[in-house]
């Protein structure tokens, strides 16, 4: 539900601040929402047909969903760097930031705990879920950090002519993230397809 809710509070944290770095969070969270409904649909797909579809169906529909979503990230990240090629040839102050700033720390927040939840239970327990789950949601805490520590920096350097360029700095660090995501997802994705 959380994340359902992401997308649509930041595409209006980015329309009122014209951001960057939110602009790119919003991709990052678009892509997310995703990767959960994919995620969610294929659970339920799988659960639905496991009776009547052998095992190789069910883990192929999940590979071609896997094999979507890392397209829909590599073209998340083309429109990110786009964004912030523009930002960097024609830098321009950042409208209001306090919505976006607010998501940000929530995100620190929420996943921070999450990240701290997992870590303990897969101490407890070691499991491949538990495990991609904690590491899942320690990125995520620290893209939700670099968010908040590029906002904030665009308006303590306000008086420095230098500060128009922190916020397409900070759009770059939340584009490494979802092109590393990609890159894993697609990795996985065609090695279980082919292999």
């Amino acid at each position: 539900m959380i994340s359902l809710l992401g997308p649509f509070v930041t595409t209006y944290a980015f329309l009122v601040s014209q951001s960057a770095t939110i602009f790119a969070d919003l991709l990052r969270r678009t892509t997310e929402l995703l990767s959960l409904f994919f995620s969610w649909f294929i659970f339920k797909k799988v659960n639905k047909t496991s009776i009547t579809k052998p095992i190789y169906y069910s883990d192929k529909l999940e590979n071609l969903s896997g094999l979507f979503i890392s397209i829909v990230m590599f073209f998340s990240f083309g429109l990110i760097i786009v964004n912030t090629i523009n930002e960097f040839a024609d830098p321009k102050e950042v409208g209001w930031i306090l919505p976006g700033l607010v998501i940000a720390l929530f995100g620190v927040i929420i996943n921070g705990y999450f990240w701290k939840r997992h870590r303990s239970l897969a101490k407890e327990e070691s499991t491949p879920i538990l495990e991609a789950q904690w590491q899942l949601y320690r990125s995520k805490t620290v893209v939700d950090s670099s968010v908040v520590i590029t906002l904030v920096s665009s308006e303590i350097f306000t008086p420095y002519e230098w500060h128009l360029y922190i916020d397409p700095v900070g759009s770059i660090v939340v584009a490494i993230f979802v092109l590393a995501s990609a890159i894993k997802v697609f990795k996985e994705t065609i090695t279980s397809l082919f292999f």
